[in-house]
């Protein structure tokens, strides 16, 4: 019985962190090439960032991809760096500058998600964005973990404050 109580949250660890936001982030890369502009990646993940890194490596699907705990200015040409980027401050990028961008595991560790998805909507003709599942309880483990999404697909605080 103990192997199943382990592999279970481990497999759904997998499942979230790595198969779903593979699949998701292929659709983003269809659509930016159907619009002839380049993907952002937002939250390619460091080492520094994020235990997902540790395990399988940045997931470098844009042609920028960015992290809060990157370093130097973002910029195409080299997708294999990750820049950094404040996904709660302005971007610097102008206006539909991307096809889409693919967030995934950043909106619930922000402050304001809504903010940033409004930001993301600036840049980006499309933004499809990976959170948290319910079930997946290593992610929520994450220490900087403060949102997840309900069956509404509302933001609701994890700690229970407004």
């Amino acid at each position: 019985m103990l192997p199943a109580v382990i592999a279970a949250p481990f497999a759904a660890y997998v499942y979230d962190v790595y198969i779903r936001p593979q699949s998701i982030a292929a659709d983003a890369r269809a659509f930016a090439n159907s619009r002839g502009k380049p993907l952002l990646n937002v939250g390619a993940g460091t080492p520094r960032s994020s235990a997902r890194v540790a395990v399988f490596g940045n997931t470098a699907w844009g042609d920028i991809n960015t992290d809060l705990t990157g370093t130097g200015e973002p910029r195409l040409g080299n997708p294999s760096h990750v820049y950094h980027l404040d996904v709660t401050r302005r971007f610097p990028f102008r206006d539909k500058a991307f096809g889409a961008i693919i967030a995934s595991h950043v909106l619930e560790q922000v402050e304001d998600p809504m903010a940033a998805l409004q930001e993301m909507a600036r840049v980006s003709d499309r933004v499809y964005f990976v959170c948290t599942k319910w079930w997946d309880v290593l992610s929520w483990l994450h220490p900087d973990q403060k949102w997840r999404l309900d069956s509404q697909r509302r933001f609701v605080r994890v700690d229970g404050r407004s």
